[in-house]
């Protein structure tokens, strides 16, 4: 714990970390909200399995992708771009549900692009982290967004049986949407706009070769890509 509030104390970490708190929270109370949502809806277990897969499928497929250019733009706009994409999806499946018209082709259509708006957004923030904090910290800071991530995977579900049992789930998807405000707020902040570091010279096609060989050489990387909680 002391560890904890020591790495805290840095603004530049503490302004990322609440706002990726937040989308954490929000992502896991999407998960219940699409399952309660979808068995209202048409009752088909298919359907729920095809959405979800929509989401993580681009999302695996392009995360190489989006580590190969976390290291030649700045970090912390490729997260405000990610974040304001990912709540215009879910604000309008929003509206969608609210009014009515939302179908299981538009939700694939929507979290498919959600999927990939994350395969860029985590290894942005990932490789942001060390910036924010002294050397000394790093692991530190890395443990408490894990331990956050966990707290989320408790949190979130609850949140969203509430919201939606209780409202609906087109709340659901506004708080997530909400979220994604707060965290592109924090990413847009002076705190995580420091100088990124040098852009790579390697062409792309060599370093997506190279980044395959890496993830190849590590089982634990596929594991943790299709276990993580669907928001980071």
């Amino acid at each position: 714990m002391s560890s904890y509030l020591r790495v805290l104390r840095h603004q530049d970490f503490r302004y990322l970390f609440l706002g990726q708190a937040a989308s954490a929270i929000g992502d896991q109370v999407v998960i219940v909200a699409l399952a309660l949502f979808i068995t209202r809806l048409t009752g088909s277990a298919t359907d729920l399995g095809l959405v979800l897969a929509a989401q993580a499928l681009p999302m695996v497929a392009l995360m190489l992708f989006g580590g190969v250019w976390a290291d030649r733009l700045a970090r912390h706009r490729i997260m405000i771009v990610c974040d304001i994409t990912r709540a215009g999806l879910h604000a309008a499946l929003a509206v969608l549900i609210f009014t009515g018209a939302a179908q299981v082709w538009e939700m694939i259509v929507i979290e498919a692009l959600f999927g990939a708006a994350r395969a860029f957004f985590q290894p942005a923030y990932t490789g942001l982290i060390p910036q924010t904090v002294p050397e000394s910290l790093i692991q530190d800071a890395q443990a408490l967004t894990e331990s956050m991530s966990n707290v989320s995977v408790m949190v979130g579900p609850a949140l969203a049986t509430v919201l939606v049992l209780g409202f609906g789930a087109g709340e659901a998807f506004l708080l997530d949407a909400a979220t994604f405000v707060v965290s592109a707020g924090t990413a847009a902040s002076r705190a995580a706009t420091r100088a990124r570091p040098e852009q790579a010279s390697a062409p792309v096609l060599h370093e997506l070769r190279a980044g395959w060989r890496e993830v190849r050489s590590r089982p634990w990387v596929w594991s943790r890509s299709w276990c993580s909680p669907v928001r980071s």
